[in-house]
């Protein structure tokens, strides 16, 4: 269940990982569309486009800070980009989850199904 929306901080835990487990399994099943939907919603590009970037491994690295950053951008939320890089480097799915759940708190239009 979602927190309330605070600004300056993450609607969701790092760890809060089950907080929706339908999200949660949706993600580290197939983690390239949650990604590529994820970035659609925040305006960072294609789904298809970013789902296939994660893929890429020195690419994959970039496009995650990318979109992680613009999330925090756009919700006003506090961090770093030393903190996003740290995040991804070692939490990879916990964060990506995160990232994930924000941005359906976001629009309604966030649950869309991505295009193919």
């Amino acid at each position: 269940m979602a927190s309330s929306y605070r600004v300056g901080v993450w609607a969701h835990d790092l760890f809060g990982c089950f907080d929706d487990v339908s999200t949660c399994l949706s993600t580290l099943v197939c983690p390239c569309v949650m990604f590529g939907r994820t970035a659609e919603t925040i305006g960072s590009g294609n789904c298809v486009i970013c789902a296939v970037s994660l893929l890429v491994p020195p690419v994959n690295f970039v496009s995650r800070m990318i979109v992680r950053g613009r999330i925090r951008d756009s919700k006003g939320i506090d961090g770093s980009s030393v903190n996003d890089c740290l995040l991804i480097l070692f939490c990879p799915f916990c964060s990506l989850v995160q990232e994930v759940q924000e941005c359906q708190d976001m629009t309604p239009s966030a649950q869309s199904m991505c295009r193919t």
